[in-house]
């Protein structure tokens, strides 16, 4: 068996994301695919780990959230067995990460307008359980999109009324 590969099998695009034999997908359904240039691929076998080897047949559905570990191989129309067994994990995710603004230092709230000082810091927090963060921006009074530098934070530096617009993308694009 010369190789095997994953189809994510849907009518958009499809985005992932691999890490450490992660595929992260927005994909409905994965499926399997393998080639073998000279008999040809007879079947393919897959398993979650430790489970029953199964006979691959059609895509199979992915529920949001769900990590899926898997083994597998194919076998040519002469018996020649794939090896080693591919380990990998699939992992849906269409969920955007949350991100929240903090602030530390001297601050003030009322009627809904916080007020800040100089020495104060303004942080982003961001929460994700899929693909990880490709990035978060910022942007005050509807300024330029900056990258928001999650050791140093950022503050102001000039008095004033300020308009904090944030957001954080996964590694899949979802925001």
């Amino acid at each position: 068996i010369k190789s095997i590969a994953l189809d994510y099998s849907t009518y958009k695009e499809l985005r992932k994301y691999v890490s450490n034999n992660v595929i992260y997908t927005d994909s409905n359904f994965v499926s399997l695919g393998a080639s073998d240039v000279h008999s040809g691929v007879d079947i393919i076998k897959y398993r979650t780990i430790g489970g029953k080897w199964n006979n691959y047949q059609e895509p199979q559905e992915l529920k949001e959230g769900w990590n899926y570990p898997l083994e597998i191989y194919a076998i040519d129309h002469v018996d020649n067995k794939e090896d080693p067994v591919r380990k990998i994990s699939i992992y849906k995710d269409t969920t955007a990460p949350v991100s929240l603004v903090n602030i530390t230092g001297p601050k003030y709230e009322i009627e809904g307008t916080t007020y800040i000082s100089l020495s104060s810091k303004i942080q982003i927090s961001v929460e994700e359980k899929g693909s990880g963060i490709k990035c978060t921006k910022y942007r005050l009074n509807k300024g330029e999109w900056q990258e928001y530098d999650v050791v140093a934070g950022f503050s102001l530096r000039e008095e004033g009324k300020y308009d904090i617009e944030y957001y954080s993308k996964d590694n899949l694009d979802n925001i």
